[in-house]
C-alpha cells in the first residue's frame, strides 16, 4: 500500500503548541482545526460541542421527517419509526464490512 500525502494533515493542540510547519518529502502539510475520522469530529480544543452538534441535527432532521409523514403519532409507534429510520440511516451513511 502506497503512502498518500494528500490526506496527510497537522493538527495543534494546546495553548503553548507553536505551531510549526511540518514538511514530508519537501510538501508542507495541510493545517487543520478540525476533522472527521470514522464519524467521530475532532476539533484543535478537543471539545465535544460540534459532534453534539451535528447529532442533534441529524436526529432534528429524522423526527421532522417522521412528523410530517405520520398522522397517527402515538408515542410506541413513534419510538418505533425513530429507531427503524435512525438505524437505517445510520446504515445507509456507514455501511458494515462484509466478512
Amino acid at each position: 500500500m502506497l503512502f498518500n500525502m494528500e490526506k496527510c494533515k497537522v493538527m495543534h493542540f494546546g495553548r503553548r503548541n507553536a505551531g510549526y510547519n511540518y514538511q514530508l518529502d519537501s510538501k508542507s502539510l495541510d493545517e487543520v482545526s478540525e476533522e472527521k475520522d470514522l464519524g467521530v469530529t475532532i476539533t484543535c480544543d478537543l471539545k465535544a460541542s460540534q459532534q453534539c452538534t451535528h447529532a442533534y441535527s441529524k436526529a432534528n432532521k429524522i423526527l421532522g421527517v417522521i412528523h410530517r409523514s405520520v398522522v397517527y403519532k402515538s408515542k410506541d409507534i413513534l419510538i418505533l419509526l425513530y429507531t427503524s429510520f435512525g438505524i437505517l440511516h445510520h446504515s445507509m451513511e456507514s455501511p458494515l464490512p462484509q466478512g
